[in-house]
């Protein structure tokens, strides 16, 4: 019944539980500008940190879905079997993009920013693009979205480029062009990207883990060369 199953998920009746839901569908819902103007106005704790910590770690124990569990794997082979890997997100996502970038790149070749040289560039680089590559688009929002990541999605998806995106609402104009979607909600009072940084922190990882050969022969050349050349100690 419905208030044995209420009961079950440990809310005390089906009222709190309808409650919880429009709790978690708001939060969803909220721009990334409000959900960050919001924060600011309304964090009166000095407990910040305390209450991040555990917001944040609630919020990656609802990450795991069946959803996530079955593309994940399936996300892990277009990626390591595509010939040139292209990455995009912008704005809020635009430091998610780098990072994943730079780890790839450090056993990979072929890893580009599609924006490396600005948005208004990234056509030139995408039109270098072919059925063989695979395209990464990392867009946070809901119910506002980047034109120019949908833009980009939708211009791999009509030349058959294969897509991998990572967002945090089914909402999202390009979810039908992706080939395969990864859903990291965000479900916190303050503005976070978490999930998103742990699901690219884990295609990273098993990425490597899939091309261990090439990817541990490149990191022991590069490591002396970082040293060698004074970039790093």
């Amino acid at each position: 019944t419905v208030l044995r199953t209420a009961s079950s998920l440990g809310y005390r009746n089906f009222t709190a539980v309808k409650e919880e839901l429009q709790r978690v569908l708001y939060l969803a819902s909220i721009p990334p500008l409000d959900r960050l103007r919001d924060t600011f106005a309304h964090h009166e704790k000095t407990d910040i940190l305390d209450q991040v910590i555990e917001e944040n770690i609630q919020n990656l124990k609802g990450l795991r879905s069946r959803n996530l569990s079955e593309s994940f794997p399936r996300a892990v082979t277009l990626i390591e079997s595509a010939r040139r890997i292209y990455i995009i997100g912008l704005r809020s996502t635009r430091g998610l993009a780098v990072y994943l970038q730079a780890l790839l790149h450090q056993f990979l070749p072929d890893v580009f920013l599609v924006d490396s040289y600005g948005t208004e560039n990234m056509l030139d680089v995408m039109m270098d693009m072919s059925e063989a590559d695979v395209l990464i688009a990392l867009m946070a929002g809901s119910p506002h979205y980047t034109k120019r990541t949908i833009a980009s999605v939708r211009f791999a998806s009509e030349r058959s480029i294969r897509t991998v995106l990572i967002t945090n609402s089914l909402s999202s104009p390009a979810a039908p062009l992706a080939t395969e979607l990864l859903l990291c909600p965000q479900n916190t009072t303050h503005y976070s990207t978490v999930s998103f940084m742990t699901v690219v922190d884990a295609l990273v990882l098993e990425i490597g883990r899939r091309k261990s050969g090439e990817a541990t022969s490149k990191l022991d050349q590069l490591g002396p060369l970082l040293v060698e050349y004074d970039i790093s100690l």
